[in-house]
């Protein structure tokens, strides 16, 4: 799987990370800052949705 895209790329299947992405991020910080908070206590919603990989 593809994981980086131009966010004007990104395919229509993964769009709601992209709102998790900016819901979580908004309490953390920039990407780069979350490494000083502890773990999150659960997934977003939106991943929490998904069903799990077997290709893990």
């Amino acid at each position: 799987m593809e994981a980086v895209f131009y966010e004007s790329d990104l395919p229509d299947s993964l769009r709601d990370y992209r709102t998790a992405d900016r819901e979580v991020f908004v309490e953390l910080g920039s990407p780069g800052s979350s490494r000083n908070h502890p773990v999150l206590a659960a997934d977003h919603a939106v991943v929490d949705a998904k069903p799990l990989s077997s290709n893990a």
